[in-house]
């Protein structure tokens, strides 16, 4: 089992000393979004779904990324993309629906997305960066679905027009284990043949990138966690909000998937490297 013990044993190995620093972008606040009115309005009249605020709350992953160790940060879509190179891994998270053109298709009517797209473009652009440089990749939720789309998969835009077997967007909010996912690969051999998960999407993969290789399916057989293939790009996936339980199968599942990718960190972003030389 990894532990974060291990990861910075591997690190201290190399002769690194400072905390690597992940980069979390695109977060829900920075733009106005249809959920962001959305979380405003459900606020404003006092329901029961404040529960939504804490979804896209920046706290979460900041939170879940410093518990293995980690230095984190936002970065705003309007920021330049030269920042990745003072970055050591980049972070997708959840938020608003892909755009539909991204991958060619007309727009469902329940599918909300930024109009401007300026998020989409700024990610999109982020993750072919990251590529490009060795970047590892973490894409949770929105951000494991605009990587398959950025590599050339499409998505179902609604899910209940495919399967109503199981209810991705719970109604007892998105901390809530809603179902089970079975496991292949490395992260059946860290949490196990099955994992109880939270969900709070509508979206979901329909057909997978060729770079990226399947790790765990939702009953009814949605993908929900994938990797890229090992001569391609260090990038890692998951469709729930591991970052909203915070359990020990999270942490660990985090700390392996940051285990199996260590040596691609660059401790300190390129700069950092840089100035060393």
């Amino acid at each position: 089992m990894a532990t974060l013990e291990n990861v910075h044993r591997k690190a201290s190995g190399r002769g690194i000393k400072l905390k690597p620093l992940a980069g979390i972008v695109g977060t829900i606040y920075d733009l106005q979004t249809p959920f962001t009115r959305e979380v405003e309005l459900v606020n404003q009249k006092n329901t029961d779904f404040k529960t939504e605020r804490v979804l896209y709350s920046a706290e979460n992953t900041l939170s879940y990324f410093q518990k293995v160790g980690f230095h984190a940060c936002m970065i705003s879509p309007h920021e330049d993309r030269s920042i990745i190179d003072r970055l050591d891994m980049i972070v997708i998270p959840g938020g608003p629906d892909v755009n539909p053109n991204l991958y060619e298709q007309v727009p469902h009517p329940k599918t909300f997305f930024e109009k401007d797209g300026a998020r989409d473009h700024f990610e999109k652009g982020i993750i072919e960066l990251a590529i490009e440089k060795g970047k590892p990749i973490f894409a949770i939720c929105r951000g494991l679905q605009l990587v398959n789309v950025v590599l050339g998969g499409t998505l179902h835009q609604h899910l209940p027009d495919w399967s109503t077997e199981v209810p991705h967007r719970s109604i007892e909010g998105p901390a809530a284990y809603v179902h089970k996912v079975r496991t292949a690969g490395w992260l059946k051999e860290t949490i196990g043949e099955e994992l109880s998960v939270n969900s709070w999407h509508h979206q979901g993969i329909d057909t997978l990138a060729p770079e990226l290789t399947p790790l765990a399916w939702s009953p009814e057989g949605l993908i929900e966690a994938f990797e890229a293939k090992p001569d391609f790009a260090p990038i890692f996936g998951v469709q729930w909000h591991p970052e909203i339980l915070q359990d020990k199968k999270s942490i660990d599942l985090l700390a392996v998937s940051l285990e199996r990718i260590i040596s691609n960190f660059k401790i300190g972003g390129d700069e950092h490297v840089k100035s060393r030389l």
